[in-house]
């Protein structure tokens, strides 16, 4: 079925979950949650300068959160603010903060990544927050990155710094990392949801 929801409010950011049982959205005035199958909202939360990326922990009350706001002093939700929160008790769990503003963030059970824009990669572990890789990648200004959504192989992919190659990292077995694919991509629309069908068959 097709729906069409009308929001009063500016979208800035859709995520599903990692099992596409729920999707979130990152407005102008704060989050929203909704439920796929019965289609319901779940919950609805303000925060006063918008919330600019929101992702959900599987189906549970935990999310990473980045504000709408660059200003690190007025706001506690500044765009350079990662926020590990509960929902339900509405607090943060855990707060790192970078240097420059945060483009991208995925989450899994036990790591978060994210990617910043001035082109670092970091993978974080949790919740000790011990950094496992900080890359560089190739110059971009979504952050461009993606990550299995496999519960049992974790592999990551993003552009890597040398224009033409997509850097692999494969983090189940024994750490492995694989060569880089030379794959030719422009500089703002590559799709790595492909480099999945292969490595994880």
């Amino acid at each position: 079925s097709n729906f069409i929801f009308n929001f009063m409010e500016i979208i800035l950011h859709i995520a599903f979950n990692q099992d596409g049982s729920c999707f979130c959205l990152g407005t102008n005035k704060g989050y929203l949650i909704y439920n796929i199958s019965p289609l319901k909202k779940l919950c609805q939360r303000e925060f006063k300068d918008g919330i600019k990326i929101i992702e959900m922990l599987k189906k549970t009350n935990i999310l990473a959160i980045v504000g709408n706001i660059f200003d690190k002093k007025e706001s506690e939700f500044s765009n350079t603010k990662l926020k590990i929160w509960d929902d339900l008790l509405m607090k943060k769990i855990i707060e790192l903060e970078f240097d420059s503003e945060i483009l991208n963030i995925k989450l899994k059970t036990d790591k978060v990544f994210l990617t910043t824009v001035n082109n670092n990669l970091y993978v974080i572990e949790l919740p000790k927050l011990n950094f496992l890789n900080i890359f560089q990648i190739y110059e971009n200004s979504n952050g461009l990155f993606s990550i299995s959504s496999d519960e049992k192989i974790l592999v990551l992919a993003f552009p890597y710094i040398n224009s033409g190659f997509v850097k692999i990292k494969h983090y189940n077995k024994n750490n492995k990392e694989f060569n880089n694919i030379n794959y030719k991509h422009q500089k703002d629309n590559i799709d790595y949801s492909f480099l999945f069908s292969f490595y994880l068959d």
